[in-house]
């Protein structure tokens, strides 16, 4: 399949810089100890309750190496380390020699041991509660750089499992799911992201969309893939993401100038049928199933938006052709509709439908396609694709979003990109709320 998923720039993923900026202002043993001292002053409030007390033999190994990594006096603070490693009995001990390894490490720029001591941080669970998420994003973080994807995925999950807000973690966590291979994780994923989303009124980053979708399209699970592509046309509608979902479905199915033409109706609805090889595309195959009404509608557009020129001999062809054709197109169209309630071909009502379609006949179309359904062959996915397209043109996005739903099979991706379509019309026509009235002031106090 040709790619049309642009790979990220180098390091798209690597949003955050680890430092010890990062993770400064954690407690130490002294502010825990003045924290007690001044209990009676300021207690600590009942959300947020303050750290452990270490012990006093945990506190006596910590100050010598704490003044030696405030004064970068290494070879001080490797030797009483040790010391600090084995005087750490709780948790929170374990934590606190944790970090005062991290500051080592990231003063003598060791980034491997930086990784080491974030992990063990993160691993000692015994991080006070406001830290905790910043501690398993710069473990993630570290993870990261150095290639461990599985590690990294599961340090950022528990980050945002306990409400870290770092900026791109999203896409961090979901950028290390898929590197790690876990693609069916990833996909999970992303979808519970834009589930949460959408709920909160907002949408995820466009990048999350394609991250997951170069994966899929590497993977060749091409339903997946249009299912994704056309999540991002439904919350960024650009004719771009419409045309590059559009054309990733036409990629995976056999050629066919029914579903081209489907596909392409989508597009122009959508005003992403924007180039000439799209257009041509288009009123070929309505030319080539016999709806010249539609072909020569089509040409008419291109021009009046100037995607062709009037000047273009290919197309002034087609459209004489066309042209050409209407009128006895409309007398054999209006004489099958005349004859439609005793028609019992399945494949003839369908037919009739897609030529009124065609025509911008919509209630025509869903009478002919409503016949159709009630007919022994008949090609359900097919008709139901069309009914919603008519339904949506009419506006009735409900219905349309209804039998876009009952498509499966081959036509189910394409059917889905109708859907996201329809989406971004009901998002459009749900009006803005109305300001609030301004307070009405309070009256004067008379004078005297």
């Amino acid at each position: 399949m040709r790619s049309f998923i642009k790979a990220p720039k180098a390091n798209t993923a690597m949003g955050l810089i680890l430092s010890t900026a990062l993770i400064a202002g954690l407690a130490s043993p002294g502010a825990a100890q003045d924290r007690r001292n001044r209990r009676a002053e300021t207690p600590a409030p009942a959300a947020a309750p303050a750290a452990p007390a270490p012990s006093r033999a945990f506190i006596t190994a910590y100050r010598p190496v704490n003044d030696a990594i405030t004064a970068a006096n290494w070879p001080v603070a490797e030797a009483g380390l040790p010391a600090l490693v084995a005087a750490s009995a709780s948790a929170y001990e374990r934590y606190l020699a944790a970090h005062a390894e991290f500051r080592m490490a990231a003063g003598q720029s060791d980034v491997p041991r930086q990784l080491r001591a974030a992990d063990a941080m993160a691993d000692s669970d015994g991080a006070p509660a406001a830290e905790a998420p910043r501690v398993w994003v710069a473990a993630g973080q570290l993870a990261y750089n150095a290639g461990d994807y599985v590690k990294a995925a599961s340090r950022f999950a528990r980050a945002r499992t306990l409400g870290a807000t770092t900026e791109n973690l999203p896409l961090l966590l979901l950028d290390s799911t898929v590197r790690a291979g876990q693609l069916d994780q990833a996909v999970t994923l992303t979808r519970t992201m834009i589930t949460e989303a959408r709920t909160n009124g907002t949408r995820v980053p466009e990048n999350v969309y394609t991250t997951v979708g170069r994966a899929l399209q590497q993977a060749d699970r091409t339903a997946d893939l249009v299912d994704m592509m056309a999540a991002r046309a439904e919350a960024y509608p650009t004719a771009a993401n419409f045309s590059q979902a559009a054309l990733i479905y036409l990629q995976s199915v056999p050629d066919s100038d029914a579903t081209t033409i489907d596909v392409m109706r989508l597009l122009s609805d959508a005003g992403a049928l924007t180039t000439r090889p799209l257009v041509l595309e288009y009123v070929t195959a309505a030319a080539d199933r016999a709806f010249p009404n539609e072909s020569a509608a089509v040409i008419r557009r291109a021009r009046e938006q100037g995607i062709i020129q009037a000047s273009d001999t290919t197309f002034n062809e087609i459209y004489d052709t066309q042209n050409g054709k209407l009128a006895e197109d409309r007398t054999s169209l209006a004489a099958m509709v005349r004859r439609a309630p005793t028609v019992t071909n399945a494949q003839q009502l369908t037919v009739t439908g897609d030529a009124l379609l065609g025509y911008g006949d919509n209630a025509q179309a869903l009478a002919m396609y409503q016949l159709a359904l009630a007919q022994a062959g008949v090609d359900a996915n097919v008709v139901n694709t069309h009914i919603g397209i008519a339904q949506a043109r009419t506006g009735a996005f409900g219905s349309a979003l209804a039998a876009f739903g009952r498509v499966t099979g081959e036509r189910a991706p394409m059917a889905r990109l109708w859907s996201a379509w329809v989406n971004t019309r009901i998002a459009a026509a749900v009006p803005n709320p109305a300001p609030a009235a301004p307070a009405v002031p309070a009256p004067a106090t008379p004078a005297g």
